[in-house]
């Protein structure tokens, strides 16, 4: 990693940062707001200054438009180790689909970035970040 923590890394350690222009990421992010009863994720987009900061620090402004990215206290995981780490601590019987990962790493983003790369085409892009309401506008850093 190239530069010293980001702040907003620092202060949250339970961060997803998605890209706020696909659908299937922002309701990604809606599913993991409506489950998460303890509140612990704060959330940000890619294209909003603490999401290129986050790039930055990681020295992977190319991933912006290719991952999902979770920060647990200060540890990045990326593609598929991300998606199952947030998934598992949803608790409830979410934590069964932890049996991912049973699939090597590499498999398991392969079959990521094989769905990443399709998902504005089968969930369409937005023209703009979606406004923070309610709940989301308190966990958007």
């Amino acid at each position: 990693m190239a530069k010293e923590m980001p702040e907003v890394v620092r202060k949250n350690p339970n961060l997803i940062v998605v890209d706020g222009l696909c659908h299937l990421c922002c309701a990604w992010m809606s599913f993991v707001l409506k489950r998460d009863s303890e509140r612990r994720f704060k959330f940000t987009f890619f294209q909003a200054e603490s999401g290129a900061e986050i790039l930055q620090w990681l020295a992977a402004p190319h991933l912006a438009d290719e991952t999902l990215i979770y920060i647990q206290k200060g540890r990045p995981y990326y593609r598929s180790a991300a998606f199952l780490k947030i998934i598992i601590s949803l608790g409830k019987g979410w934590y069964l689909l932890a049996i991912g990962f049973l699939l090597p790493q590499g498999i398991r983003d392969w079959l990521y970035d094989r769905f990443a790369e399709r998902r504005y085409g089968l969930f369409g892009k937005r023209q703009t970040c979606p406004a923070p309401d309610g709940d989301f506008k308190n966990r958007l850093v």
